[in-house]
């Protein structure tokens, strides 16, 4: 309707009835619509503030030829152990045992050994971790590295555990059941003086 019928219906109000309801208030034109907002995505607690792994130092295995075999069943043990077989970690710790027979170490190391690989039979998953770090610490302390060696190993330290393991390939597998926020290569000396530092960074500590 225009300015001009509106007016003539306002004055003509009295005699005409097709005029009722007509608004006195100017027009004016609707809210155009917002469009609507992204949503927010809160960010996954997990992936924020994780430690920064330190990086990969390989140890070629072993300037001790008799040890050689006897890693290569530990390195079996640790896969069973990451994946929480019971059955694989008694089996592969058997095989273990095995070539403890013919490794040529001190007699107290080999004494050491043989008693945290017995640790590995236990029906219970946490007990069995425990003993894989016991034998893991005895490697550690006793493997030389030899230019010569086939084996191409890293030390790994998990926090949580508080224990080391042995371990080939790139990407660490810790065999202690945690995940990568708990675990990183390097020795404990080398995590805990990297995980210090970063506090440092954060202003977490003086």
């Amino acid at each position: 309707m225009t300015m001009t019928s509106r007016w003539l219906c306002l004055g003509l109000l009295a005699l005409m009835t097709g005029c009722e309801g007509i608004s006195t208030e100017p027009e004016t034109e609707p809210p155009t619509p917002k469009a609507p907002s992204e949503p927010v995505t809160a960010p996954d607690p997990a992936a924020v503030d994780l430690p920064t792994p330190l990086m990969r130092t390989a140890l070629h295995c072993c300037k001790n030829l008799t040890m050689e075999p006897v890693v290569r069943a530990y390195l079996e043990v640790g896969v069973a152990l990451a994946g929480g077989d019971l059955v694989a970690t008694a089996a592969t710790g058997a095989t273990l045992g095995e070539k403890l027979g013919s490794l040529d170490v001190k007699p107290e190391v080999l004494e050491q050994l043989q008693a945290a690989q017995a640790g590995l039979a236990s029906e219970d998953l946490a007990a069995a971790r425990t003993a894989y770090g016991s034998f893991s610490q005895l490697l550690v302390d006793t493997v030389r590295p030899s230019q010569s060696g086939t084996l191409d190993l890293a030390v790994a330290y998990s926090r949580n555990a508080d224990a080391h393991w042995l371990q080939e390939g790139v990407q660490p597998l810790s065999p202690y059941g945690d995940d990568i926020a708990s675990y990183s290569w390097g020795t404990r000396a080398e995590v805990n003086a990297a995980d210090e530092e970063r506090e440092k960074e954060l202003g977490n500590r003086p």
